[in-house]
């Protein structure tokens, strides 16, 4: 019996183009042998792939290169993919070598007045995810990245056994609108007695705000952002629903707010006016929340629901204050819960708002992974579909 390889040649040449956030094109040209031959790609985030795509249905008896192309849609935003062709004939099933592409964050499309995660928001990003507190001495260190997401094994070796509290938030967009709280006993907490804090579903880290006196805050905005301005925000509400809003302006006079009213701890967004919704957040509930901003076309998402719209006003963005009172007075009741993500588009998302928060979900989901976080630090005898969440993609 021939080789296959004779039968179906090589790949002479593979071209990647036109990568957006959720879409790829790809064209090859390759060789057959006097072979009808049916194509498949299959692709996915691991050598494992998972997914097809048609290209070619089938080439009769042909010898010169054949050009095969095929389209990709739907892919998940700032994600490494692999693909491979495979192609079948009567000698039976011959696959190409693994090829890779990575899609653009949309951090990188769309116009970002700042942006704070635990993952890298776009491939120009180096600086640190934060600056850390440890318990034990007061020392202080910035923690970075391994590839695209938090070194959460940095973090721990520096921490120890004891406390790590958060002091800065870096932003990661050029603006350098850092989120900080410089009074040790106003940080919140991001390692607690050695072990990392955690999303509700144990899944991704996240700021912990548990005490009336925790709360981040940025400089004023010089100038501030004008309408229309977005938040679109990864959090989630502990035991309690606290009547105040966690996430808005520092600007006393003309607010931004997102968050709940303070008097009955509904819905509510406003610049310069409120609207309040009818609803309140659930307890103990993971939230990616959409807020515009945008006068009377303003608007409040919850899990892609709509809660509230309206006339929200149309004051500027002048600061953000996280889980107090922009004056940071702490007569008033703070949020208490967790936040691992928080992005500020300066512009009006439109109808590509559910690009930027599918993005959010699939990362603080973390949805293609079958092992457990534990601890901080992934299980090492666990099976991931997405095994590129802390290795940045690499095969061992």
């Amino acid at each position: 019996m021939k080789d296959k390889e004779t039968e179906v040649k090589n790949l002479i040449s593979v071209n990647i183009t036109q990568i957006t956030d959720i879409s790829c094109h790809i064209d090859a040209f390759v060789s057959f042998k006097n072979r009808s031959t049916a194509i498949v790609l299959e692709y996915g985030f691991t050598r494992l792939y998972g997914k097809t795509a048609p290209v070619y249905a089938a080439q009769t008896n042909n010898s010169i290169p054949v050009n095969i192309i095929a389209n990709l849609k739907n892919l998940t935003p700032f994600r490494l993919y692999h693909f491979r062709f495979r192609f079948v004939n009567d000698t039976g099933v011959t696959d190409s070598e693994d090829y890779t592409f990575e899609t653009v964050s949309t951090f990188e499309i769309f116009d970002f007045a700042a942006g704070y995660s635990f993952r890298k928001l776009s491939k120009q990003y180096s600086g640190a995810a934060i600056r850390v507190r440890r318990s034990s001495d007061d020392a202080e260190k910035d923690i970075g990245f391994v590839g695209r997401f938090f070194d959460t094994v940095d973090l721990l070796t520096f921490v120890g056994s004891g406390n790590g509290f958060v002091k800065i938030w870096y932003d990661q967009s050029s603006n350098n609108r850092h989120l900080q709280r410089t009074i040790n006993i106003s940080q919140p907490i991001i390692v607690k007695e050695g072990i990392i804090c955690l999303d509700m579903d144990n899944k991704r880290p996240a700021i912990y705000f548990d005490s009336i006196y925790q709360c981040m805050q940025t400089s004023l905005f010089l100038p501030p952002v004008p309408q229309p301005h977005m938040k679109i925000v990864a959090c989630d509400f502990g035991a309690t629903v606290s009547p105040l809003e966690y996430l808005f302006d520092g600007s006393l006079a003309a607010r931004c707010i997102l968050g709940t009213d303070e008097g009955l701890s509904r819905w509510r967004i406003g610049a310069g006016e409120t609207i309040i919704g009818t609803t309140l957040p659930e307890t103990n509930t993971k939230y990616i929340l959409s807020a515009l901003y945008f006068g009377e076309n303003s608007y409040l998402r919850a899990n892609k629901t709509l809660i509230v719209n309206g006339n929200a006003g149309n004051s500027m963005l002048h600061q953000i204050t996280l889980a107090q009172h922009p004056a940071l007075n702490v007569s008033y009741i703070q949020f208490i819960g967790n936040v691992s993500e928080i992005l500020v588009p300066a512009v009006d998302l439109e109808m590509y708002v559910e690009r930027v928060e599918n993005e959010v979900k699939a990362y603080v989901n973390n949805e293609d992974a079958v092992g457990v976080f534990v601890s901080g630090v992934f299980n090492e005898s666990a099976v991931f579909n997405d095994d590129e969440i802390f290795n940045d993609g690499k095969q061992p």
